[in-house]
């Protein structure tokens, strides 16, 4: 798979470093709304997308919830019976 490959069919030829630099636009998915949502929270290039830590962390809680990963929300609680 490509970089390229999640790239809107007008700019597919875009090398890498254009690409990163490109507004979320480029992207396929990122329609208007969602290209005004990113730059809401200061998401405005491929670039600014790619090394945002709230993705990360989303991903994040919804490995947590799941009970996986390595946040605290995915330990089990210890129960709240009492052992006699």
């Amino acid at each position: 798979m490509s970089y390229s490959d999640g790239l809107r069919q007008s700019d597919v030829a875009l090398d890498p470093i254009a690409a990163l630099r490109a507004p979320t636009s480029i992207l396929l998915g990122v329609a208007d709304p969602v290209r005004s949502a990113l730059e809401s929270v200061g998401l405005i290039t491929v670039f600014d997308l790619a090394t945002s830590p709230l993705f990360a962390l989303a991903y994040e809680i919804g490995e947590a919830l799941q009970g996986r990963g390595r946040a605290a929300l995915a330990r089990p609680r210890p129960s709240s019976r009492r052992v006699e």
